[in-house]
């Protein structure tokens, strides 16, 4: 380390002083929140750790006919560079009129693709196909950074995408899948790990023109989550016991369309006699009478804006390791 470099602080916060107005509707674009930005000097390959605090979204006028209007919470580090992911996000509907408030919570690293300085940011967009209408983000909503290395408190960090470049799956009945599968391994001297799952998943509904989608006549989809991690040995092949988190049980109502599910699971070094993993999210739908639409996953990189540079995570896994 250069002794004569300025410290670089570890933890960095963009807090929000104000409420924050936007306006939704069909046309709307995503666009950064004024305040919540964050400027960092990163050199290429560095991580840093990215997440919210304390969002909380309102509607606050409700445009006529929407019924159920869609909010769009991302977190992006510009400038970005071609095939880099620049951000992650989640999307969700609010059940509009009885439902007014959302609080979205995103946690992701971003790692640079070139050495420079970054800006990290809250992006905001709301949607729908009605009449435009009025939300606010409140006051306190905050953004924060950790820097990831060797002499920090997350020491190091591996984030990744499912590597399918054109289509997302969709489970019908009571079909399971596992997504996000990665083999990994721990770092010498990593006595703990953290896996953090992220996943956007959609109900099919009447309207939805998805490859795959069949049944659409239900009140949404139900389905329980879980993350497992595997232990392997030095030749990747199962050795020890099947670690699991507990199984999360979710409804995606039809007016939510759109949900994002996040696990995590905490590993010993212990627990790995090779110090090797294969981890995966498993995802269960249930055959229920009721909540018998079909669902979609969302495990591609995906595109905001239109842009080819504007790539972003809908659905990602982080290894964390301290």
């Amino acid at each position: 380390m250069n002794p004569h470099a300025p410290v670089q602080p570890e933890y960095l916060t963009a807090r929000l002083n104000s409420d924050h107005g936007f306006r939704g509707g069909p046309t709307a674009k995503l666009h950064e929140v004024p305040g919540t930005g964050i400027d960092l000097a990163l050199t290429e390959g560095e991580s840093v750790d990215l997440w919210t605090n304390s969002l909380r979204v309102e509607l606050t006028a409700l445009g006529q006919p929407e019924i159920d209007p869609g909010l769009t919470v991302a977190v992006r580090c510009l400038p970005g560079s071609a095939g880099h992911l620049q951000g992650f996000y989640m999307g969700q509907n609010f059940q509009a009129p009885s439902q007014r408030v959302l609080t979205p919570v995103l946690r992701g690293v971003f790692t640079a693709p070139a050495t420079g300085t970054y800006r990290c940011a809250l992006w905001m967009s709301g949607y729908g196909a009605g009449k435009p209408y009025d939300y606010v983000l409140r006051t306190g909503a905050s953004l924060n950074a950790a820097r990831i290395g060797p002499e920090r408190t997350t020491r190091c960090a591996h984030q990744w995408t499912d590597p399918q470049p054109t289509q997302d799956r969709v489970l019908h009945g009571a079909e399971s899948a596992r997504v996000l599968t990665r083999d990994m391994r721990l770092d010498e001297g990593i006595d703990t790990a953290t896996v953090l799952m992220h996943l956007n998943v959609t109900t099919c509904a009447p309207y939805d023109i998805y490859p795959g989608c069949g049944s659409t006549s239900g009140s949404g989809s139900k389905l329980g989550t879980h993350i497992e991690v595997e232990p392997l040995d030095a030749r990747g092949r199962p050795a020890g016991t099947l670690i699991s988190s507990p199984v999360r049980e979710t409804t995606v109502h039809w007016n939510q369309h759109h949900m994002t599910i996040e696990q995590t699971l905490e590993v010993r070094a212990d627990q790995l006699r090779g110090r090797r993993l294969r981890t995966s999210l498993v995802i269960e739908k249930r055959h229920d009478v009721v909540y018998s639409n079909d669902l979609r996953l969302h495990s591609i990189w995906g595109r905001i804006n239109g842009s080819a540079k504007d790539l972003w995570a809908p659905s990602y896994g982080v290894l964390y390791q301290y």
